[in-house]
């Protein structure tokens, strides 16, 4: 088992949940707790599902930004390791195996960034959409230091996330490329390694 919590923060239900949870329950090896993040309506979603790893659900009512998601759920993980993946991305069957031998080689100080692939179409606007905002972090790209993007897919030591601070909570947009900027700025390396992914549900129309 890894020593690692994945935090999962989602809003309402957006229909993707359990088919995440059932992706980290595959992996091998296994993670030692999932913990999803969620407000908004929909938390009943896990009413009828019962897990095979821990997984707790911590709700709130009242609406939060994804850095606040994931603060909360950072503050109960009990993993050395923290990763941090989207409600709506569905880690790949080797996910933690492409993760470990990053965990045995890194020296506490690295923000790992995964692919962000795409798992369901949506159509042109879905498929759009996602190449302009994951563009950077697709897995045909080389493995690299980045400076910075968007992703739904990060891990790292729990020394690095403390010595960043969490992630920002008054931000909308670009939670991910601030966290990365303060990273750096904190004397940690981020870091893109291509094959540790994720595959994005695409949601049709042009709207969100």
């Amino acid at each position: 088992m890894l020593d690692l919590s994945v935090v999962v923060p989602s809003f309402n239900n957006r229909g993707h949940l359990i088919e995440v949870i059932r992706a980290l329950e595959l992996q091998q090896p296994p993670v030692r707790e999932i913990i999803i993040s969620h407000s908004g309506m929909g938390e009943s979603v896990l009413s009828e599902y019962r897990p095979s790893i821990p997984c707790r659900l911590l709700h709130s009512d009242q609406p939060l930004k994804s850095g606040e998601a994931r603060n909360r759920g950072a503050e109960l993980a009990m993993g050395e390791w923290l990763a941090f993946i989207d409600d709506d991305v569905i880690p790949a069957p080797n996910w933690t195996a492409q993760l470990l031998p990053l965990m045995e080689q890194d020296e506490n100080n690295t923000c790992y960034v995964g692919s962000v692939d795409c798992d369901r179409s949506g159509g042109y606007w879905g498929l759009s959409l996602w190449f302009l905002e994951f563009g950077s972090v697709h897995s045909y790209m080389p493995s690299r230091v980045v400076e910075g993007g968007a992703s739904a897919n990060m891990a790292m030591h729990r020394e690095v996330y403390q010595r960043v601070g969490g992630f920002s909570e008054n931000l909308e947009r670009c939670v991910d490329v601030d966290f990365m900027c303060r990273c750096r700025k904190a004397g940690a390396r981020t870091y893109f390694s291509s094959g540790l992914v994720v595959g994005h549900r695409n949601i049709p129309g042009m709207h969100h």
